[in-house]
Order: structure tokens, then C-alpha cells, then sequence
């Protein structure tokens, strides 16, 4: 944020949220990664000692230069009450 040289607090603020989207939106990405098996295509296939927002990062750069596309849509299920699951 230093290097950006703003003064604006507007400015400021919107960077800052761009910022914190681009984080959970990498945090998602490294969640889908575990739960949609992609894990042993970037990582490891035994065991995994890469956190969420690496694996997110992993995965992202993954879509972007092997595959030359981002797919779509991912959805990451959550269960909700009892056995059914929302997305």
C-alpha cells in the first residue's frame, strides 16, 4: 500500500477493498482446490503442506498457463442443516 503512493482516502479505501477481494477470492480458490480434487494435479498427491491462499494461488496460475482458460464457474458447497447442501 506504501508503494501506491495515494493520499486520497477514496482511492485508498478502494484499493484496499480490491485487495481484500483478491485475497478471499484466492482463499475460495484454494478451498475448491481440496474439496474438487485438484490438489493432486498442482501439489502432492500423498500429503499437503500448503495453505489455502498458496494453494488458491497454485491453482489460479494453474488455469491461467496449462489450461489458457479459468473456468467458468466453481461453486464450493457448504453444508447446511442435516445432509443438504447450499451453494
Amino acid at each position: 500500500m506504501d508503494k501506491s503512493h495515494l493520499s486520497d482516502p477514496e482511492r485508498v479505501a478502494r484499493l484496499m477493498l480490491a485487495a481484500c477481494l483478491a485475497y478471499l477470492w484466492v482463499i475460495y480458490l484454494g478451498a475448491v482446490t481440496q474439496q474438487d480434487g485438484w490438489q493432486a494435479i498442482i501439489h502432492r498427491r500423498q500429503r499437503c503442506n500448503l495453505r489455502l491462499f498458496q494453494l488458491g494461488l497454485r491453482l489460479l496460475d494453474y488455469f491461467l498457463n496449462q489450461i489458457n482458460r479459468f473456468p467458468a464457474r466453481l461453486t464450493l458447497c457448504q453444508k447446511v442443516s442435516g445432509s443438504e447442501y447450499a451453494t
